[in-house]
């Protein structure tokens, strides 16, 4: 079963019924045009997994994850991971509570038989 948009033509981000897994790599834009068009990448694809890639200047950087998703972070259905410069101070603290985050959401998964 999808979560929201995640069902593209007929199929979710999870490699289903013979799909494989569609991999996007999105042009890395964090302003204007560029990010209006990354939220409405991320909003019709429904990724399963994301991997975001961050700058040690923060104003190179997208929001913090999930930027795009209307509801509670916690109800989001994405995994994710950052992965960020050596010299960047506050990656550490964003990473940790994107998987306290994940870890959260897969704890109640489970809870609820999912």
């Amino acid at each position: 079963q999808g979560h929201g948009n995640s069902e593209v033509a007929g199929h979710s981000g999870a490699a289903v019924g013979g799909w494989p897994p569609l991999v996007v790599n999105l042009q890395g834009w964090v302003k204007g045009l560029g990010f209006e068009l990354t939220v409405d990448i991320l909003r019709t694809i429904g990724p399963s997994h994301l991997l975001q890639v961050q700058s040690h200047v923060a104003k190179r950087n997208l929001p913090p994850y999930p930027f795009w998703f209307d509801g509670p972070p916690e109800l989001c259905p994405t995994h994710a991971m950052l992965l960020s410069s050596p010299s960047s101070n506050n990656s550490l603290n964003q990473q940790q509570q994107m998987t306290a985050a994940a870890g959260a959401k897969a704890g109640q998964n489970e809870e609820e038989g999912g």
